[in-house]
Formats: C-alpha cells, sequence, structure tokens
C-alpha cells in the first residue's frame, strides 16, 4: 500500500478535525439548530402555537437574530394576531434596517390595518434600511483619508488636490459619524412601544369613562411618556397624546441594549 501524499494526508487529517469538531459542538449550538428544525416542521404542519413557542424560546435561550424576529412575525400573523406580527418585524428591522421580507410584510400590515409609525426626518428615512456597520467603515476609512490627505498637503505640498481630499474625507468622516450617534440613540428606541391589541382607544385621561380621543389600529407604534397604575401616557404619530391600557402596548426593545452596539 503505497503511503499517502502529503496533501491526501492533510485531507485525511482535515476530515478528522472537522467530524471531531462537529462531534464538540457545543450543546448550546446542537439544542438551537435542533429546536429551530422543530419550529420549522410546526410551522410546516400549520401548528402555529407549537412554532410560536418554540421559536420564543429559541431567542430566549440562544440568542435574538433577525430571521428569528421574521419567523416569530410570520407566525404571529398565522394567530390571527397583526399588532404582534408587526412588533416582530419591527423588532427585526431594529437589528438589520436592511431586512427586506421583515420591511416588505410590515408595508403589508400597514396597508392593511393603516396603522402609523412615529415620525422620522429627512435622515433617518434616508438610513433606514443602512446598517450602522456600514456607516462605522465609512467614518473610519473617511477618518484615515483625512489624515492621509493632511499628510500629503504638509510633505508634499500637493496644495489643490489634497486640499480636495482633506475636505471630502473630513465632511464624509464627519456625516458619518453624525448619522452613528442619531441610529446609535437608545433612548428613543427604549421608549417605543408598539400596539398589539384590536380595537384601542387612546382617551384623554387614564380612565374608562374619560372619553376617546382616537382609535389606534394593532402595529401602531407609540412613544411612551408615562406610566400610571395600568395606565400608559403615550405619543401617538401625528402629534397626538393619549392614555392606553398598559397590557394593549408592548415595549419595541426589552431585551438587553447591548445586543444593539
Amino acid at each position: 500500500m503505497h503511503a499517502p501524499s502529503h496533501f491526501s494526508l492533510f485531507l485525511i487529517l482535515a476530515l478528522v478535525a472537522f467530524t471531531g469538531a462537529r462531534s464538540v459542538l457545543p450543546a448550546a449550538e446542537q439544542g438551537a439548530e435542533s429546536l429551530f428544525q422543530d419550529a420549522n416542521a410546526a410551522y410546516e404542519k400549520k401548528d402555529f402555537e407549537k412554532a410560536y413557542q418554540l421559536y420564543t424560546r429559541l431567542g430566549e435561550d440562544h440568542g435574538l437574530a433577525p430571521d428569528l424576529f421574521y419567523n416569530l412575525g410570520n407566525t404571529a400573523y398565522r394567530l390571527d394576531k397583526p399588532g404582534e406580527a408587526a412588533l416582530w418585524y419591527r423588532r427585526a428591522l431594529v437589528l438589520d434596517p436592511g431586512h427586506t421580507e421583515s420591511r416588505q410584510n410590515l408595508r403589508f400590515l400597514h396597508d392593511v390595518y393603516q396603522f402609523l409609525s412615529l415620525e422620522q426626518n429627512g435622515v433617518q428615512k434616508l438610513t433606514a434600511t443602512i446598517s450602522e456597520r456600514f456607516f462605522l467603515i465609512l467614518s473610519v476609512a473617511a477618518a484615515w483619508g483625512t489624515v492621509l490627505a493632511t499628510a500629503t498637503l504638509l510633505v508634499f505640498r500637493l496644495t489643490a488636490a489634497s486640499l480636495w481630499a482633506l475636505a471630502l474625507c473630513g465632511t464624509i468622516a464627519l456625516a458619518s459619524a453624525g448619522v452613528l450617534l442619531m441610529k446609535g440613540s437608545r433612548e428613543s428606541l427604549l421608549s417605543r412601544a408598539v400596539v398589539v391589541a384590536d380595537q384601542v382607544s387612546a382617551r384623554p385621561g387614564p380612565a374608562e369613562d374619560s372619553g376617546n380621543v382616537i382609535s389606534v389600529p394593532p402595529g401602531a407604534e407609540v412613544e411612551l411618556l408615562a406610566m400610571r397604575a395600568a395606565w400608559s401616557y403615550v405619543g401617538l404619530p401625528g402629534g397626538i397624546r393619549g392614555w392606553l391600557h398598559s397590557d394593549e402596548i408592548v415595549p419595541l426593545w426589552p431585551f438587553d441594549p447591548s445586543f444593539l452596539e
């Protein structure tokens, strides 16, 4: 029998190493894969209650991900819970603003239920679908470009080109840093909530008999301003304010804020 070549030996060792790595995968990772498959199987069998429970458990035990939130949104919709579906799609977009499927499904729910989101300025709308990572890379690259342009200007005296490069890179660096600060503001995000109940009425006071300011559809985004017993004072899209039952809304981001870093 011929001895294996160095390349063949390398392949054998690589295969052994891979097999060994598969056998010693962390139990959490193996459990996550199994749980995800079970949840998908339940969804395919139209056992949406079980699928929802399994997807929720997956997030609790193994971490958060945009695709997981997207699946929870789809399952909530199948359970005739449009408010919760919108909540999960919004959460997916918090983690990944460019998550196309979640954005499309949220737009579908908007068209059906005519809910509104809190106002965004022009820059926020323009950058809503672009991740923070992109602006971080752009900011760092522009900062290095500024340094190089400054060094070129001082050392080689290439005045015109260096000045243009310095101005361009400096502007990009400052703009990117500004967008990062705006997108990274947790206070606004952590104060937001989503209406998950049907037939919700915002009231002028924290009492059933206080009247009705406006009807709020499921999936609407609100800003939590204050709480009093079982009532929450919220800011609604369009600058309207009113009181909702606290159990009619769910915080947009009740998870550890470190997930957003």
